[in-house]
């Protein structure tokens, strides 16, 4: 575990924190606790997603209305527990994830199903950009539970290129490049576009 001075945190209303490594139950334990007046949070991370409950009564991010996370993971087949955050601030407005690690596309022969977690309705989060994104499993699950529950949802944005340089993608051709980036855009399509809100914009660059 991680100290944290909360001496001169409580507060601070726009935080910015680096950490080399950071499990999730840390990040949504501890944070909160440390920061409870937050309202701005940018947050990167190489995080370890072991799977855990969130106990009642957890401390929340009470004034938390814009949440940047820049990811590198260890668990890609765990993501949509990073739907916790959304738990832990109920008052979010604005989401934006940067994946910054590498994965592949899913496929159908691969033959599996999408995987979801109990409604969990999230009635203030307006919009959600997601880059990074490469049509896995989890990231397809994870932004299929941020559309199916933002009732509110005014824009999802989907981005297949990294906001960092992607050392796997420079072993590519540009014409590799493309075609992966293609097959993450045609999986944003297949599965997210019904999901998203009558009158959301859905954007997939």
């Amino acid at each position: 575990m991680i100290p944290l001075d909360l001496s001169e945190s409580l507060q601070l209303g726009h935080v910015e924190m680096n950490f080399p490594s950071l499990t999730l139950e840390h990040a949504i334990t501890e944070l909160p606790r440390a920061m409870p007046h937050a309202q701005n949070l940018n947050l990167s991370a190489c995080m370890t997603l072991k799977v855990f409950y969130l106990p009642e009564g957890v401390t929340k991010f009470s004034h938390l209305k814009y949440l940047q996370l820049r990811l590198y993971l260890s668990d890609q087949d765990n993501l949509l527990s990073l739907a916790s955050f959304l738990k832990v601030a109920p008052l979010l407005e604005d989401l934006d994830i940067h994946f910054l690690h590498h994965s592949f596309p899913l496929n159908d022969y691969e033959k599996l199903s999408i995987r979801s977690l109990p409604l969990c309705r999230h009635d203030h989060l307006k919009r959600v950009l997601i880059t990074g994104f490469h049509g896995a499993r989890g990231e397809i699950e994870l932004a299929a539970h941020v559309a199916d529950n933002s009732t509110r949802l005014e824009a999802l944005v989907i981005d297949p290129v990294t906001r960092d340089v992607d050392r796997n993608m420079l072993t590519l051709t540009p014409e590799g490049r493309a075609m992966f980036w293609d097959l993450a855009r045609e999986n944003a399509k297949k599965y997210l576009a019904r999901r998203v809100v009558q009158g959301a914009r859905f954007d997939v660059l």
